[in-house]
């Protein structure tokens, strides 16, 4: 499910950052994520924030794309050690 979000949560932008849509919130039972897009002076950028862990990422279109060229098993790998590898 999802819904769209105004740009009410005060967060800082990133300075060069201009948000032109507002957030688009996704979530389960598992995860709760916010995306937007952005521009900046290299171009569009996709925000991806976790308003739960406080992390945002920007994601250029190359880098979106090459999400495509991976298949489910790389994910389920990647979400094996999410934070990475345990001390």
């Amino acid at each position: 499910m999802s819904e769209e979000y105004a740009d009410n949560d005060n967060d800082n932008n990133e300075p060069g950052y201009t948000p032109t849509t507002g957030y688009i919130e996704l979530a389960n039972e598992f995860a709760v994520v916010r995306v937007r897009k952005v521009n900046t002076r290299n171009g569009a950028r996709l925000e991806i924030k976790s308003p739960k862990l406080g992390l945002t990422s920007y994601f250029d279109p190359v880098q979106l794309e090459s999400l495509t060229w991976a298949d489910y098993k790389m994910f389920s790998k990647l979400l094996e050690t999410p934070w990475g590898p345990g001390e």
